[in-house]
């Protein structure tokens, strides 16, 4: 019986044509004949890409031109090495790659065609497929090397104008592995197309201070969306920011480390700056942030900023300037930031300023994420329509002494620095770990919020939950505070909101107890 898919990836083929060739006996003859009176498409060699554990229907008979196709059959393949194949009826043939298995793998396929004669001749094709990991986005088979362009990637050779060609110019592009590009000015993802871009594990440096690596903004062009995975930005200590998105992006394993800042710079030190500015159709839909881990931020001098300017450090910083009219989701996940060092340093921040997106179609999600090393707070969330869920925030290391401001929080989170208001924020199975001495902060501060969820998350190790000015309706639920953990309250003053406790929450060496906030057990 033929195995029929239905629920299989079909991916469209891409093909390459390879080597050509036909055998010289009685069948070739007879073929030739055919060819003569009835025009006959060679077999062109199929490569196809499929991402591991997922089957893929491939139809190589559609990039051949046959005249009379309903007269060729696909009879058989042979055994590929990493998988199986099997003929469908329809002339298609599902590869499915061996569980967990990953490579390239090769096989033939037969096919008959009937001549005009009502004989019977026979040709051989051949399948590749790349089978990559499933947190790998397969490569586009045709994507062009940077080389193509001139780009060296030896790490002393200035690439920056080679690379701005090949971005200009291609829409599917690869560097060489370990690759190492140095650059003395941004690279501008700004064209009228859209980008898919394997590094393929390339980094690249720069030691040209206050510099933006890479600047992506498809708005103005139409470009649609932009896609790269497996890089290393190293700003050397020099460079300032090292991805500012503007547009819709999907970035995989693109890590940064090294950022620095000078007292001349305009924004402070960041990994991926992702800027919502306006309604487009370039700018709506999923910005998503998959792997791109952070390590080494430091603002310069001695100001507190507030905000991102200079002192300012932030591995991830979101701004939403307005309210998106279409869904508009940016999502930060499965990655470690770290060393957010400098006057205002912190890990992660998030602003609306001059708006209140709570209850709009903007989000802003942070799932699986684990932050240490912080200078003032580790994360500084004034915005509404927050998910954070699946995180591990930690103050496990002392300050490096470059601030003097007062330490804000190891979360501070709700309305502040210009936002308009800020509920719908969702906190789940998330840890917030202090530490008993050293380190910068402990406490988990709600702030100027109506609307906050705790659900399944954990203190420990001294962290709290400290409530301070025009909190209300904070409600915990299914969680956890362990020895030398509590809530608590400072600052506060009327009118005073309420704290909604569930009875499964569990709290170990104290019992709640608030002055001011009213607190209400539910179930």
């Amino acid at each position: 019986m033929k195995f029929r898919p239905s629920n299989f990836i079909q991916l469209p083929l891409i093909t390459i044509v390879l080597i050509l060739s036909f055998s010289c006996n009685k069948d070739s003859d007879l073929l030739a004949e055919y060819v003569i009176e009835q025009p006959q498409a060679f077999l062109v060699n199929d490569v196809v890409v499929t991402l591991a554990n997922n089957p893929i229907v491939i139809e190589p008979l559609n990039n051949d031109t046959f005249k009379e196709p309903e007269k060729v059959t696909i009879t058989e393949v042979t055994p590929p090495k990493m998988g199986t194949a099997e003929v469908q009826e329809d002339n298609s043939v599902v590869y499915t790659p061996n569980p967990d298995e990953t490579g390239t793998d090769e096989f033939d396929y037969t096919t008959t065609v009937t001549n005009p004669d009502n004989s019977v001749s026979t040709e051989t094709g051949s399948i590749t497929v790349t089978v990559t990991p499933t947190d790998k986005t397969p490569t586009d088979p045709n994507a062009v090397n940077f080389s193509k362009y001139g780009a060296v990637g030896d790490g002393k050779t200035d690439d920056t104008k080679a690379l701005q060609a090949a971005l200009n110019a291609e829409g599917s592009l690869v560097a060489n592995a370990g690759a190492i590009f140095k650059i003395n000015s941004t690279l501008n993802i700004t064209q009228g197309f859209e980008h898919t871009i394997d590094w393929s594990g390339a980094t690249i440096i720069t030691d040209v201070a206050n510099l933006t690596m890479i600047n992506i903004n498809k708005k103005t062009s139409n470009g649609g969306t932009t896609t790269m995975q497996d890089l290393l930005l190293d700003a050397n200590n020099k460079g300032t920011i090292g991805l500012a998105v503007y547009s819709r992006t999907v970035l995989t394993n693109v890590d940064g480390k090294d950022y620095g800042q000078t007292a001349t710079a305009n924004i402070s030190p960041t990994h991926i700056m992702a800027r919502f500015e306006g309604n487009d159709s370039d700018a709506h839909g999923d910005w998503i942030f998959d792997g791109c881990d952070a390590d080494g931020l430091t603002g310069y001098g001695t100001e507190c900023d507030y905000l991102d300017g200079v002192g300012a450090a932030n591995a991830y910083l979101v701004y939403w300037m307005t309210v998106p009219t279409i869904a508009t989701t940016i999502t930060f996940k499965n990655a470690t930031v770290k060393n957010g060092y400098g006057p205002d340093g912190q890990n992660v921040g998030v602003f609306s300023p001059g708006q209140n997106v709570s209850n709009t179609p903007a989000l802003t999600v942070f799932d699986n994420i684990t932050s240490s090393g912080f200078e003032r707070r580790s994360w500084k969330l004034f915005c509404g329509n927050l998910i954070i869920r699946n995180c591990t925030i930690n103050n496990d290391l002392d300050s490096n002494g470059l601030t003097q401001c007062v330490s804000a929080g190891m979360v501070a989170v709700g309305s502040g620095s210009g936002s308009k208001g800020a509920s719908n924020i969702i906190f789940e199975n998330t840890n917030f770990v202090g530490r008993p001495s050293g380190g910068r902060d402990n406490r988990v501060i709600p702030v100027d919020t109506h609307d906050m969820h705790f659900n399944n998350c954990t203190w420990s190790n001294g962290a709290n939950l400290s409530l301070t000015l025009g909190i209300d309706n904070i409600n915990v639920t299914s969680s956890r505070f362990e020895a030398g953990s509590t809530i608590n309250e400072y600052n506060l003053r009327a009118p005073y909101g309420t704290i909604n406790l569930a009875k499964d929450n569990v709290y170990i060496g104290f019992t709640p107890s608030l002055k001011n906030t009213f607190i209400k057990y539910v179930n």
